[in-house]
């Protein structure tokens, strides 16, 4: 569930920069470029050295707002296995995160700044309870923002051909908004010699 949530929210914020037109990143399993754009911009010999992130680092090197559509018929959906084990999870999840040091810094700052607003709202959350004000207060506005929810990962995994178990969203953003900075921590601290 954990994965399939990650995924899910990854793909929903970077498929909706592709549709605005302000593409930053793709999956390289899903993704397509003429030869000659690549060719034209020396492939991926820029970031060569970089061990993750080839495809994302390509896109924002080459991709704008005429150049890029994005496709999301059920025709063109691949899928990708989920990792058999929380470990081996861990260690995609942290090669994966080590590509964004390599970012834009201003996909940088939009991404922090979409974590930084699930933070504050369960922050508000907490902050509320200790207000003196009646329970419905928070409560009904954790609601409004669940509901919210829900429609917006409903209609998104629905369009992405996925099923969800939505019922857990809240869990799995809590456990994101903790687990996503400790692996980006524990990757300044340590680093494995090999990611695969």
């Amino acid at each position: 569930f954990l994965q399939q949530f990650d995924t899910l929210q990854i793909a929903m914020l970077y498929l909706s920069k592709a549709l605005a037109r302000r593409p930053y990143m793709a999956v390289g399993r899903n993704l397509s470029y003429h030869k000659s754009l690549f060719m034209n911009n020396k492939g991926f010999i820029a970031h060569y050295n970089i061990p993750s992130g080839d495809d994302d680092l390509f896109v924002q090197q080459v991709a704008n707002k005429k150049n890029t559509a994005v496709e999301i018929s059920k025709e063109s959906i691949t899928f990708s296995e989920a990792k058999p084990t929380f470990n081996s999870w861990i260690r995609q999840k942290r090669r994966h995160l080590s590509t964004g040091k390599h970012y834009r810094s201003g996909i940088q700052l939009q991404l922090a700044l979409y974590s930084f607003t699930q933070l504050s709202f369960y922050a508000t959350m907490v902050w509320l309870f200790f207000l003196p004000v009646h329970w419905v207060f928070p409560v009904a506005f954790f609601a409004f923002r669940y509901i919210n929810q829900l429609v917006v990962f409903g209609k998104s995994a629905s369009k992405l051909n996925e099923k969800f178990l939505f019922v857990f969203t809240p869990f799995a953003e809590l456990f994101f908004i903790i687990f996503n900075p400790l692996l980006l921590v524990l990757n300044v601290l340590t680093k494995p010699s090999k990611w695969m």
